[in-house]
Formats: C-alpha cells, sequence, structure tokens
C-alpha cells in the first residue's frame, strides 16, 4: 500500500502541480471518473485525493491524443474503435491509475475509461485506456472526480492491511516486516517475513486482533513531519524503503502507527469486519496473508448462509442442527459400506470354490488361472488370498483388465511355496509375456502389462512355470 507513493517529497510536488493547474476557459467541460478494471487503480487515484481533501479536481486540459504505438491523432476519439487502446496526455499533470474522461455538456455523454499511467521518451506522462462513448478532443477541459464507493472499499483494505501488520507483529514477534502487499475493493493481501506456517490458533489470534482494534473504534489520524520525529515516536516503516526528510504518519489509536502515503477512513470502525482467506508461503521465510472487509465479508457471508440453509433443507434439518445431522449421516454412511463390503467378500468367496473345482493337478498342486473383467485388482487380489488360505497346495493366477492394461495376481498356498513355487517369480514371469513386469512376496505378488491382446498368452504359461519348478 505505501510502495505506492513511497517519498512523501514526491507527494507533495504532485499536488503543487495539480494547485498549479490553469483554467482553460471556454473549452468543452468534461469529466474524469474513477474506473474499476485494476487491482491498485481506486488505491492510486484515492492517494491523490485523499492528500487533497477533495473529491474532485477542475480545470485538467487535454493536450495529446495517441493511439497503439504513440501515434499522435489529430481528431477526437471515436467510441465504437474495436477494442483498440489510446492513450491520452494532459498538460503539466500526471493523474494516477483508474480514470475515466467524462463528457456532461449539452446533455451530451463521453467515457474514457484509463487504465494505466506510463511516462514517455520526453518525460510526458501518458493516460492509457479505452473508448467507452462519445468524444474527446485536443484542448478539451476535464474533471477528475473519484468513485466514492470504490474509494471507501479501497480504504477499508487500506485500513486493514495496517491493523492485520500490527497485529502479526504482536502474535507472532517484532521479527516480521512488510514483505508487499496488494489492496483493491474490499479484498487485500499482505506479505510478510516469518519462519513457518501460522497455526490456526495464530490466525484466530491475529483475526480476533485486527476485529477487536475495528470494534473498538480507534480514530485514524494522518500527520506530516520529520522523518527522525517519526521515528522517534516508533512508526513502522517498510524495511530497506528509503524515505524523504518529511514523511505521512498514519496512526490508528494506540494499535498502529506507520509511515503510509495512502488513503485511508478515519475510524477503525467503518473497516466493518475483517476476515482471513488464507495463509500460505511464496518464497522461503516469507508468507503471504488473503483477506476482505467490508462489503465484501457481507457477501461472502450472505453467500456461504444461504449454502447453508441449502445442506440444511436437503438433510430435512435446521442450520443449527447441520453439524449433528451431518455426523450422524456420516455414521450411517460408514456403517453401510462396511456392510457392502461384508457382502461382497462373501459373493467373492464363493468363487473360490468354483475355481478350485477347475483346477488342474500338477505334479500334487493345484494349478488354475481365470479372467474376470468384472472385478477390480483389490477384489482379484482378496480371491487370491481366500484361495491361498482355503487350500495350501494351490498357485493361481487371476488377470484383469482396466484402462486398456492387464494386471496379473498370483497367490501361492504354503505347500507350495515349500515345494518353491513362489507367487513373485511367477507374477514376473507372466507379466513379462504381456509387455510388463511384477513382482511380489513368495505367496502373494501382483504385476501388470501393456499388451491386453497377450493376457490368454500371459495365463498360459502357469502351467509350464510349475512344472519346471517341480521338475516334472
Amino acid at each position: 500500500f505505501s510502495t505506492l507513493i513511497k517519498r512523501s517529497s514526491f507527494f507533495a510536488i504532485l499536488l503543487r502541480i495539480l494547485y498549479r493547474l490553469g483554467n482553460a476557459g471556454g473549452q468543452t467541460r468534461k469529466a474524469l471518473q474513477l474506473g474499476r478494471d485494476d487491482d491498485l487503480r481506486g488505491l492510486a487515484v484515492c492517494d491523490l485525493l485523499h492528500g487533497l481533501k477533495r473529491l474532485e479536481l477542475e480545470n485538467l486540459v487535454v493536450r495529446g491524443l495517441f493511439v497503439q504505438q504513440r501515434q499522435r491523432i489529430g481528431h477526437g476519439l471515436l467510441h465504437g474503435h474495436d477494442g483498440l487502446r489510446f492513450a491520452v496526455s494532459l498538460e503539466n499533470c500526471r493523474l494516477l491509475f483508474g480514470f475515466c474522461l467524462e463528457d456532461v455538456s449539452e446533455g451530451r455523454f463521453t467515457r474514457f475509461e484509463v487504465t494505466n499511467v506510463k511516462k514517455d521518451k520526453g518525460n510526458k506522462y501518458l493516460h492509457y485506456g479505452v473508448m467507452k462513448s462519445g468524444t474527446l478532443n485536443v484542448g478539451d477541459e476535464v474533471i477528475a472526480t473519484v468513485d466514492t464507493e470504490h474509494r471507501k472499499a479501497v480504504s477499508r483494505a487500506h485500513s486493514a492491511t495496517h491493523l492485520l501488520h500490527s497485529a502479526l507483529r504482536q502474535v507472532l514477534g517484532d521479527h516480521v516486516h512488510q514483505a508487499g502487499s496488494l489492496v483493491d475493493a474490499d479484498k487485500l493481501r499482505f506479505d510478510f517475513t516469518h519462519f513457518n506456517a501460522l497455526t490456526p490458533e495464530e490466525l484466530t489470534a491475529v483475526e480476533n486482533s485486527v476485529n477487536e482494534a475495528i470494534l473498538d473504534g480507534l480514530d485514524i489520524v494522518t500527520k506530516e513531519m520529520s522523518i527522525d520525529e517519526a521515528k522517534k515516536l516508533g512508526a513502522t516503516a517498510l524495511f530497506g524503503e528509503k524515505y524523504g526528510d518529511v514523511v505521512r504518519v498514519v496512526t490508528m489509536g494506540d494499535y498502529s502507527m506507520e509511515l503510509c502515503g495512502g488513503t485511508h477512513l478515519d475510524n477503525t470502525a467503518k473497516v466493518g469486519s475483517f476476515h482471513i482467506l488464507s495463509e500460505s508461503s511464496i518464497a522461503s521465510g516469507v508468507r503471504r496473508i488473503e483477506a476482505v472487509t467490508g462489503k465484501e465479508f457481507l457477501r461472502m457471508s450472505n453467500e456461504a448462509n444461504l449454502k447453508l440453509a441449502k445442506a440444511a433443507e436437503l438433510l430435512k434439518t435446521k442450520p443449527s442442527d447441520l453439524l449433528a445431522k451431518t455426523e450422524s449421516f456420516v455414521s450411517e454412511m460408514k456403517e453401510m459400506r462396511q456392510n457392502v463390503e461384508h457382502l461382497k467378500d462373501k459373493l467373492l468367496y464363493g468363487d473360490v470354490e468354483r475355481f478350485l473345482f477347475a483346477a488342474k493337478q500338477i505334479g500334487g498342486l493345484s494349478v488354475l488361472t481365470a479372467t474376470r473383467t468384472d472385478l477390480s485388482a483389490n477384489d482379484l487380489r482378496k480371491i487370491g488370498d481366500f484361495l491361498r488360505d482355503k487350500a495350501p497346495k494351490v498357485v493361481a493366477v487371476l488377470a484383469t483388465i482396466n484402462d486398456n492394461k492387464v494386471i496379473f495376481v498370483a497367490s501361492c498356498g504354503a505347500e507350495a511355496v515349500a515345494q518353491g513355487v513362489k507367487a513373485g517369480e511367477l507374477v514376473r514371469f507372466v507379466s513379462a509375456v504381456a509387455g510388463g513386469k511384477g513382482g511380489g512376496k513368495p505367496d502373494s505378488a501382483m504385476g501388470g502389462g501393456s499388451d491386453v491382446l497377450k493376457t490368454d498368452n500371459a495365463l498360459a504359461v502357469v502351467d509350464d512355470f510349475v512344472a519346471e519348478k517341480l521338475g516334472i
């Protein structure tokens, strides 16, 4: 926030330039109003006008009109240029982000929205933007006015940013320093130095501290003084920032005192409410908090309440009983899921007898293979475990196909393992035929292959593998 106008000397020069603007009498009278497109637009405009204690600046004269690659145009800017971006030069004046030119004379309405301000090679400031309606000509006289609602919203977020900075230092310690910020209408983003993530308790403490300062209705006082006097008072400055001899100090009761050139409320109570949305890391030793204030907080609260009411309606309960009702539903769902799994296991166990009945006898071992496309890999593993536990002499390889890949599950009973037939080696041998690999324990293993068409060929090698291991 205070990085927008870092030096009070520069701010003072801007003010003197605006006061010296001449009156271009006889020219068409137009108006310049605050736009809303850019993140920092409202803040920058309000910074300038806050210092003037005025919401309107008059007698600003258009001295140049440019289009695209700074090509000067001699006629007016007309509405409907297919979104082309223009630039306007004002006589002896630099306005900040977020204005629009408006013609209010003789019933006409001209609107030129300014989205950015840059200095050209000739040290003249160009006000870039988009023509929305009407006509704007060189020599036109314009008026700068502020969108008061937008200004209030930005001021709420800006003043809350100062409160947040102070609260973080109170809760976490004096090592906390501002590392960057962004202020928008009732939204703010604050970067600060800290060595680890904030705990839920710390976030709650910070948020509560800010809201207590808001409820206390602290007066917000802005004063200009020497940098030495500000330091003696204990004003917080940006770490590593350079300041002029005269600085602007913003004080909020005994809660906060910072050097800042931005726009603020006159009392913390006007912030309304403050709520932290998130806290995260953006670099080593740098954290970021995003928060909302004022009307944005009310909008989000109303939206959350509507969702809460809808959820309560779906669960046929009152919003106040929603948590208990949800816990009850979760418990019921958990019980139902367990019952489903139990029934499913019974069905899978029923397949064991059918598999064993169809098994081949090789050297006294029951060898079986099967493909089940209706079962998941986890279901196959369960069947394999059932077979292994029920029949010590079993050697089983089961296959299923999912997402154009074949999955193999191998299980070997205790006696089969004792005779040298191990599931890990078996599934590795089978998977290789299908263009894959596998492995696992001697009694249970899993593998897979990418060549689905070779699934039957892979299962066909099981008999030879067992016979070879048994020396048959």
